[in-house]
């Protein structure tokens, strides 16, 4: 009988072998990972620390898996912690640990990102080889959750980064940013009136202005983006907003680190996973439906992803229709999360810290409001006009420079490469700190961190001496494509607020600027909010066809002034009441009371009618000014026998608002200060009495004897001087635009 017994015992032998190939394979599959996580943990970092160490670089010793991660997030919430004082020095506070870093080791200096070094590049000449050699030195792939919404184009390479960047690159044309001002004037009209709102009332209110211009800015994107399916685009928007949130807080703990994290089921993966299907899905439909609507024939519309898709399609068609040429979908729903970073992120903190900025240094803020107001009066802006806006581009370039919405690049070297003097192996970063470069003092000078828009008045070129040392939207090939757009939307929204409101500082404001995916200011904006446009009209800004007749019907005033001086005996005056006995009788006579109230009830308008009337009738104008200004109004109607050639209701209300304002603030100023300077110098005050006594003597000086007093008006002409000088110190109070003394009391003896 044949036994089976060597049979089985082959194939106990065989599975035997078999299962000792498989228990060798995966010993030899455990050690392979085990290995490579090793090196990737250990090994290749200490081989490259050892190496950049030998090139004369310095920096902290290598920390597993982590670097220098703990150290730096310690320190930026040590720094989060607390507000700083008023200062453009933020470099301590935005970047801590890379500030600390070339304070400890000098610029020739490297950090750790984890297992990978980072090599620090602030010389010029090496960040303008690393902006130009963007194929050997590429941008570092993100982090899976920051990839949700920092995509698209910024994220591509190579081949790929060139078609989409030929696609993309009509939308922001010249002419077609021309054709999204409309949108962008509609979205700052609206924020205009909210503002408006809020001031109506008291004529100025304290808000936050951080949020409005976040919206501002949202509500753009969301027009030029979509057009009219703008509604769309703007919940789009809300959703890419949070879940900016959610990857800020993941990208800063510590877990960012830890390989797999992103797949486990927390909280916070969940909804970022909830947020980035939903908006996928809604993108879907809306370039569905423009694909539909261009095959059917119908026209492109002139917003980015209208003209995004008409770019594509023309692509495609040049490539005989192959699809694989053009972006697909995807491409283009990635392409429109990256508008919201680029159009919405940037454009907002420029405006905040332009903001914030011009509340800081007034002076700058006046000359803005100046040019724009010269540019547009109280017209809507255009777009030559914002093209000529030179302080304002100066004011926005330096705010570029002091407050880089993105204050540091990151690149990465692929193959061996060399940098300058260095040499630098695969797997190493490159790290250029734009905040750092550009307060860099032996590159800007010893005002670096001083707030002094004048460096660009001859533009960025002659500003940096021809280095690449101004980095706020990048360099090179792959600068950003959307600078002119957020420049254009900038110069919009800042002409419209400096046209209607003036701002300051508020006491509740803590200047904290802080990094989050872009620089922001940490506890808002909180800025005081005037309004502007009842002050500034009648002649001043009157439009060119009102202003001869304007100035000609001021002349009779203008030309003879006479002063009427009826100083009440008290022992002890407030030197303050003076600026309202100079807005008194002289102006408006009978209409006192209605000008210190600045109220216009409906009456008002028929004051030059009746003036007019009574003028028909045979009777004399009234010897105030109101009289005087409406009387060569009459002549002007008989002499042109017109209507026309007459100054309207309204232009007459406005010139004499300016007459309350002008004459009450520069005389009582003159006086207070009169009184505050002859109080210091009475030798002075004794010689101008003499003179006084001996002209007058105890009579009521009339316009003859002012012009015989020799040392009042020497005292006068100086004193004019001597207000300008006050302005430079903080010695004084201030009260809107005068300069008056806080709290001055006099001791009168007869």
């Amino acid at each position: 009988m044949y036994s089976l017994a060597p049979s089985i015992s082959r194939l106990e032998m065989e599975v035997s072998g078999a299962r000792a190939a498989v228990y060798v394979g995966l010993i030899s599959i455990a050690v392979a990972l085990a290995w490579r996580v090793l090196n990737w943990v250990w090994f290749r970092p200490k081989r490259l620390e050892r190496f950049l160490r030998q090139q004369g670089l310095s920096g902290n010793s290598y920390r597993l898996l982590f670097g220098d991660m703990k150290e730096s997030s310690v320190m930026i919430e040590e720094a989060k912690s607390k507000p700083m004082n008023l200062s453009h020095d933020t470099a301590p506070r935005v970047l801590p640990f890379l500030h600390e870093t070339v304070k400890n080791f000098g610029n020739n200096s490297f950090t750790w990102l984890g297992p990978y070094p980072s090599v620090i590049v602030g010389n010029p000449e090496d960040a303008k080889d690393v902006f130009a050699k963007y194929v050997d030195f590429q941008k570092p792939k993100s982090n899976p959750a920051v990839q949700l919404i920092v995509t698209g184009l910024v994220n591509h390479e190579e081949e790929k980064w060139a078609k989409h960047r030929r696609i993309i690159n009509p939308a922001f044309h010249a002419e077609k940013l021309k054709q999204m001002v409309p949108a962008f004037e509609v979205c700052c009209s609206k924020m205009m009136s909210e503002w408006e709102d809020l001031v109506s009332k008291e004529g100025s209110c304290e808000l936050d202005v951080w949020p409005f211009l976040q919206n501002l800015t949202a509500d753009a994107i969301s027009r030029t983006a979509f057009g009219s399916s703008y509604q769309e685009g703007r919940k789009i928007f809300q959703l890419l907003r949070e879940l900016a949130e959610l990857i800020t807080n993941h990208i800063y703990s510590v877990s960012v680190n830890i390989p797999g994290w992103r797949f486990l089921p927390t909280k916070m993966n969940k909804r970022m996973m909830e947020i980035d299907k939903e908006i996928k899905a809604t993108l879907k439909d809306l370039i569905n439906i423009r694909g539909e609507e261009m095959k059917m024939g119908g026209g492109t519309k002139d917003d980015l992803l209208g003209i995004l898709l008409e770019s594509n399609f023309k692509e495609i068609q040049q490539h005989g229709n192959k699809k694989s040429v053009g972006m697909s979908t995807k491409d283009v729903i990635d392409e429109c999360k990256l508008f919201y970073l680029a159009g919405h992120e940037t454009t907002s903190v420029l405006l905040v810290f332009a903001m914030i900025l011009l509340s800081m240094h007034p002076n700058w803020q006046h000359r803005a409001r100046e040019e724009v107001l010269q540019a547009f009066g109280n017209k809507k802006p255009d777009f030559d006009g914002i093209t000529h806006l030179k302080v304002v581009t100066m004011i926005l370039n330096e705010v570029l420079r002091l407050y880089p919405p993105v204050p540091a690049f990151h690149r990465k070297v692929h193959k061996k490469t060399q940098l300058g003097k260095l040499t630098l192996p695969a797997g190493v970063y490159v790290l250029i700190p734009s905040l750092l470069v550009h307060h860099d003092k032996e590159l800007w000078g010893e005002d670096a961190t001083t707030f002094n828009p004048e460096r660009f008045s001859e533009g960025v070129s002659k500003a940096t001496n021809g280095r690449v040392c101004f980095l706020s939207f990048g360099w090179g090939p792959r600068i950003c494509i959307g600078q002119n757009f957020a420049m254009m939307e900038a110069k919009m929204a800042l002409s419209m607020i400096l046209q209607r409101f003036t701002f300051e500082l508020s006491p509740s404001y803590a200047h904290a600027p802080h990094f989050v995916l872009t620089l922001q200011p940490q506890f808002g904006a909180h800025i005081i909010l005037h309004k502007h446009d009842h002050t500034n009209k009648g002649i001043e800004v009157a439009e060119a066809g009102k202003m001869p007749q304007a100035r000609w019907s001021c002349r009779p005033f203008l030309s003879a002034f006479l002063c009427r001086l009826e100083p009440e005996q008290h022992s002890e005056v407030a030197i303050k009441e003076e600026e309202y006995f100079t807005s008194r009788r002289s102006k408006f006579n009978s209409q006192l009371k209605l000008f210190n109230q600045f109220t216009f009830h409906d009456g008002s308008r028929n004051e030059k009618q009746a003036s007019l009337n009574k003028r028909r009738a045979g009777e004399e104008a009234k010897d105030d000014l109101l009289g005087i200004l409406l009387e060569p109004d009459w002549n002007q109607i008989q002499e042109n026998g017109s209507n026309n050639a007459m100054m309207s209701i309204e232009d007459v209300i406005e010139v004499c608002k300016l007459f309350y304002f002008a004459k009450q603030e520069t005389t009582s100023a003159l006086l207070v200060w009169t009184m505050i300077l002859l109080s210091r110098y009475p030798n002075w005050q004794a010689r101008a009495r003499e003179e006084v006594l001996v002209v007058i003597g105890s009579n009521k000086p009339d316009f003859n004897d002012q012009t015989h007093l020799k040392i009042v008006t020497f005292c006068s002409s100086v004193l004019t001087e001597i207000i300008l000088s006050f302005f430079l110190f903080a010695l004084v109070g201030t009260a809107g635009s005068k300069i008056i003394p806080n709290n001055c009391l006099f001791r009168s003896n007869r």
